[in-house]
């Protein structure tokens, strides 16, 4: 995985605007190793539609891929594209319609012989429903998504957009794994099914899907009270409580003398140019109004010009948390840094399990210590120790194999005392990843962590049946053996 930086996702978020971005371009316009294509089968376009649009670009040296979804159209575009965006905007991001066609859809889905049988003016309605969710923005980003994963499978995707299309972006990757990062997007927390707001109120993807917003903007940051995105927040320049307070202009104008003492005892002191000073109003916030007008227009501040990077491509605003925290570093690089960490762990953990038993886990075993790169020990030998192993003796080309009864139940009572050791190393290790996910700093390593105890926990299980039915196939033979001798 290699780290994608944030003025590359602000790049897509912002130029995913213009119209005449296509996969006809041998290579992106906008950035270099990114290729922008168009999935076979993918509704990327919709603008005379419902209004939905987006761009997939691949980069074929790190196989990675980002669809931009891009935001509500400016004014000057096409008025029923323009009026299609606002139509989302109000009936789903802020009115929850999305959500509500999903259940509907899900019960149509689910129950259609029952609905067979209703009216059929009932049975009109949820077919309308049923087209409503077909034609909906956000159900369109989800099939582009599910498009462009059937094309790119084992690629790495993640999302990206501003307002509306940071919205989408934020709405299909919680609902699939993905990472994201968007800017200046509303809250869709609540157009999640109740699952996964469940897991967005438990910090699930604070570390994985990062929203940055400008505080001042009534859009991204929400018209009274700070909104929560699905992952984590980031307020930029200012915290929202400062970047809220309310304010007043002052006229100010200062006495200056003048020159001429007799002019200055006749006429009084000249007075300078009046200056409107704005002035914060202690426990304070702005009108609603006056925030929606400056969010659009005034100092714009729902425009993605307000976001800065540094030489590296990271964000060089000041960040601040939700709670009004100052944030030091960058947290998207820090996350990158962690779950380098963690896999390096992992793959330690899993290389030693393997090098310890991968010789008596046959092909499998070898296949995993050429992929992790370990060797495995010695025949006969655990952590040094004789292993006892099995004493087989045949040919190299393929002739009869020698066994004694007394060697073949040998061979399984050593298989069987390999298990336990075997599964108090995976259990070990289990806990350890257990212990990850109950730490603060490893929040973002939960799905990495959760995999792999789910592996370890799988191999642990095959690896006791399968030896456990070997060894007793073993002692079979071997009392087979023992009575054919008799």
């Amino acid at each position: 995985m290699t780290y994608i930086n944030d003025k590359t996702y602000w790049t897509i978020a912002d130029r995913v605007y213009d119209r005449d971005l296509t996969a006809k371009d041998a290579k992106s316009r906008i950035l270099p190793d990114w290729k922008i294509v168009e999935p076979e089968g993918a509704m990327l376009h919709d603008t005379n539609g419902s209004g939905f649009d987006a761009t997939v670009f691949h980069n074929e040296k790190t196989n990675q891929v980002i669809i931009g979804y891009r935001g509500t159209e400016p004014p000057d575009r096409p008025k029923w594209s323009v009026a299609m965006d606002w139509g989302t905007d109000i009936s789903d991001v802020v009115g929850g319609r999305a959500k509500t066609l999903e259940e509907v859809h899900h019960y149509y889905e689910n129950n259609k012989a029952e609905v067979a049988k209703l009216s059929p003016q009932v049975q009109s309605a949820f077919l309308q429903y049923e087209e409503k969710y077909q034609n909906n923005q956000f159900t369109q980003a989800q099939n582009l998504y599910d498009v462009v994963k059937k094309e790119y499978p084992s690629a790495e995707i993640s999302t990206t957009g501003h307002s509306l299309g940071g919205a989408e972006a934020e709405y299909v990757a919680v609902r699939n794994g993905l990472s994201s990062v968007s800017y200046n997007a509303p809250s869709i927390v609540h157009l999640l099914p109740d699952d996964l707001q469940k897991k967005v109120e438990n910090g699930d993807f604070q570390k994985t899907n990062v929203a940055y917003v400008n505080p001042k903007d009534t859009i991204g940051s929400g018209v009274k009270d700070a909104k929560p995105h699905v992952g984590t927040t980031y307020f930029i320049d200012n915290d929202y409580k400062t970047a809220n307070a309310a304010k007043i202009t002052v006229p100010v104008s200062l006495p200056v003398e003048r020159e001429n003492k007799w002019a200055n005892f006749f006429l009084g002191p000249k007075w300078t140019p009046i200056v409107y000073v704005p002035i914060t109003l202690p426990m304070m916030q702005q009108d609603a109004i006056t925030k929606f007008y400056n969010s659009v227009l005034g100092e714009a501040t729902h425009s993605m010009d307000h976001f800065t990077f540094d030489e590296n491509g990271n964000i060089s605003n000041p960040l601040y948390t939700m709670d009004g925290q100052l944030v030091e570093g960058n947290p998207r690089v820090q996350a990158y840094e962690q779950m380098l960490a963690a896999q390096a762990e992992l793959k330690q953990v899993m290389g030693d399990l393997v090098e310890r038993y991968g010789g008596q886990l046959g092909a499998f075993g070898q296949f995993a210590a050429n992929a992790l790169g370990v060797n495995l020990m010695g025949a006969g030998q655990q952590n040094g120790r004789a292993n006892g192993g099995a004493y087989f003796v045949g040919n190299k080309n393929g002739g009869t194999i020698q066994l004694t009864p007394e060697e073949l139940k040998h061979a399984a009572n050593q298989m069987r005392s390999s298990l336990h050791g075997f599964s108090s190393d995976t259990r070990a290790s289990i806990q350890l990843f257990q212990a990850h996910i109950g730490t603060s700093e490893s929040q973002s390593l939960t799905p990495l962590a959760h995999s792999a105890t789910a592996t370890l926990d799988r191999i642990n299980r095959w690896y006791q049946e399968s030896i456990t039915e070997i060894a007793e196939y073993i002692d079979r033979k071997g009392q087979e053996f023992t009575m054919v001798d008799q």
